[in-house]
């Protein structure tokens, strides 16, 4: 029996499920990161066209949707990562506070932006 509000959270429950799917396989992530910034289409037979794009490419594409969406908050913890590195350096390096700062600042809020937990492999 379906839930009386499925048609309200399904696609929150879709967007947690795959993102849960790419928290914990590496392979994956890197795979769908390794797509760059190319339309993703779910092709799941003509018949679905919520989830897919249909037999005429013009059904909802919401899975294609939800990938694009997890891929582009992947790339931006993986920035965030590129930036806590370079603070580091800058630390080492014994730039100015004030540039050290600002590299902090952009790490925080690039963290801020993740849908994938950090600490996951």
């Amino acid at each position: 029996k379906m839930r009386t509000d499925w048609h309200t959270v399904n696609l929150q429950i879709m967007k947690q499920a795959v993102c849960e799917k790419f928290a914990q396989h590496y392979r994956l992530r890197m795979q769908l990161i390794s797509t760059g910034a190319i339309v993703l289409i779910e092709d799941a037979g003509g018949n679905d066209t919520f989830y897919g794009a249909g037999a005429n490419y013009k059904g909802h594409n919401y899975l294609g949707r939800i990938l694009m969406l997890i891929r582009a908050h992947i790339q931006k913890a993986l920035l965030g990562f590129a930036a806590k590195d370079i603070v580091a350096k800058q630390h080492a390096s014994g730039l100015s506070p004030q540039k050290r700062t600002w590299w902090q600042w952009f790490y925080r809020w690039f963290s801020s932006c993740f849908l994938v937990p950090a600490t996951r492999g």
